[in-house]
C-alpha cells in the first residue's frame, strides 16, 4: 500500500513539473481603449516554429495565439514565422499564462479547374485568388491575366470588386501593378499588359508555385510566387512574393492584410501613370449606388496623389437595403508613407505609389509593401474605419517573459 502511495506521488510531481515546463507567460501591454479589437502579429522566441495554437488565459480574458507565416513582420522571406491573435477591444493587458490549445479552422479552401482558390469562413465566401490566366468572354484576348483577388464580398456576402468592367478592361479587383515598366531601358505596361493601345509588348504576371495554405480559428493565410515574364524574350526579369491573410470577422468588420514583395532579376524601373501617377496597389469595386469617399479628413471627391493614410468607399451594392464598404490602410513601413492616391467615384481606390516619380530595382535588389483592408458593413464613419486604422498601425505590444 505504502510502495504504491509513493508510485503515485512521483507521477504527481513528474505531471506538475511537466506542466510547469510546458507553461509560458506573456506580456501584453495596455493598449489604448479603442471600440474594435486589436488583430494583431507578434513573435515568441521557438514557441512560432512549433506550429502551434496557445490559450492565454490572466483568469478572466482569454483569446487564442495562433502560429502562422510571417506577413507584416518579417514578410519577404520564406519560413518565417509569428503569431496572430485577436484581442478583444476591452481587454485590460498584463500578465497572460499560455498553453498549449486544441482548436477548430473557422476557414476553409476550395480551387477550382479555372485556376482559381476561394476561401471560405465557415461557409460564406471570403475571397477568391486568381492563379491561373482567366479571360471574360466579352473581353480581348490581350486582356488575359493572373494575380489577383477577386471577388473579395463583403460580410453579407455581396461581391464589392469588379474583373473586366466595360470601361476599363484592365482593372481587375484587388491588383499590383504599374502603367509604366522598364526593363533594361525597354517600355513594358503590367497595367494594361499590352499598353493602352496595344501598341507594347506584352509583360505578364506567371504563377509559380504555393508556398503556403494554412488555416486556423484566428486566421487563414494564403503566400505564393509569381514572377514577371516578357512575351517578346521568354524572360524572367522580377520575382514576386504575394502573403495574403484574412483574419476572423469581428464585431465591426473583416480584415485581409497584403505583403507583396519584389526581387528583380534584371534592371527594372517603374512609375505611375504620366500626370495623374496611377499605379501600385488598386481595389476596381463593383456596380453600386450611392458611392461616397471617405478619408481622415472627410468626404473626399475624385483626386490624384493626395496624400493620405488610408481611403474609404462605401456604398449600396447588389441592391441591397444597406450600405457596406472597403477601406485601404497604408502600413507605415511603406516608402514614402504615406503615399498618394487614385479616387475615383465611378468605384476606384489605388495606392499611387511612387506617384510621377520612378523606383529603380538592380538585379538582386528587392522591395516590399503592406496594407490592410477593412471590409465593413455601413458607411466609414459606422464601419469604425479611423478606429480600425489605429489599431491596425499602433496594436498591442506582446512579449514573452
Amino acid at each position: 500500500m505504502l510502495k504504491h502511495f509513493f508510485y503515485m506521488f512521483f507521477i504527481l510531481i513528474a505531471a506538475l513539473a511537466c506542466t510547469q515546463k510546458e507553461s509560458k507567460t506573456i506580456s501584453v501591454l495596455k493598449p489604448e481603449k479603442s471600440p474594435v479589437d486589436a488583430l494583431v502579429e507578434f513573435s515568441i522566441p521557438d514557441a512560432s516554429k512549433e506550429n502551434k495554437s496557445y490559450s492565454a488565459s490572466n483568469g478572466s480574458e482569454e483569446f487564442i495565439l495562433q502560429a502562422a507565416p510571417a506577413l507584416l513582420n518579417g514578410a519577404g522571406s520564406e519560413g518565417n514565422r509569428n503569431f496572430c491573435a485577436i484581442l478583444p477591444a476591452g481587454i485590460t493587458g498584463g500578465k497572460y499564462a499560455i498553453r498549449p490549445a486544441q482548436t477548430e479552422p473557422v476557414f476553409t479552401f476550395k480551387e477550382n479547374e479555372q485556376g482559381q482558390l476561394e476561401v471560405f469562413e465557415q461557409n460564406k465566401p471570403v475571397l477568391t485568388y486568381n492563379f491561373g490566366m482567366q479571360l471574360a468572354n466579352d473581353a480581348p484576348e490581350r486582356y488575359r491575366r493572373s494575380g489577383y483577388i477577386h471577388p473579395v464580398y463583403d460580410l453579407q456576402g455581396n461581391s464589392l470588386t469588379d474583373d473586366f468592367p466595360e470601361d476599363h478592361y484592365h482593372h481587375r479587383g484587388i491588383s499590383w501593378v504599374w502603367p509604366k515598366v522598364f526593363v533594361e531601358g525597354k517600355r513594358y505596361d503590367l497595367w494594361h499588359i499590352y499598353g493602352m493601345q496595344a501598341e507594347l509588348p506584352g509583360i505578364h504576371q506567371v504563377f509559380e508555385k504555393w508556398l503556403t495554405k494554412e488555416t486556423g480559428a484566428v486566421c487563414t493565410i494564403l503566400q505564393l510566387k509569381n514572377f514577371w515574364e516578357l512575351e517578346d524574350s521568354g524572360e524572367k526579369v522580377m520575382d514576386e512574393w504575394v502573403s495574403i491573410r484574412v483574419f476572423r470577422t469581428t464585431e465591426f468588420g473583416r480584415a485581409i492584410d497584403i505583403s507583396l514583395t519584389w526581387k528583380a532579376l534584371a534592371s527594372i524601373e517603374f512609375e505611375g501613370q504620366t500626370k495623374k501617377g496611377y499605379g501600385g496597389l488598386n481595389f476596381r469595386f463593383a456596380p453600386r449606388e450611392q458611392t461616397t469617399l471617405f478619408s481622415q479628413e472627410g468626404n473626399e471627391p475624385d483626386s490624384d496623389l493626395k496624400n493620405l493614410p488610408w481611403a474609404d468607399l462605401s456604398a449600396v451594392f447588389n441592391n441591397s437595403d444597406h450600405f457596406s464598404g472597403a477601406a485601404v490602410f497604408q502600413h507605415k513601413d511603406n516608402p514614402d508613407f504615406p503615399a498618394g492616391w487614385c479616387l475615383r467615384h465611378y468605384g476606384f481606390l489605388g495606392i499611387a505609389w511612387p506617384g510621377v516619380n520612378r523606383v529603380s530595382l538592380n538585379p538582386g535588389e528587392s522591395i516590399t509593401l503592406k496594407a490592410r483592408i477593412w471590409i465593413h458593413e455601413g458607411n466609414a464613419t459606422e464601419g469604425m474605419c479611423e478606429e480600425a486604422y489605429q489599431a491596425f498601425q499602433n496594436p498591442p505590444q506582446i512579449t514573452l517573459d
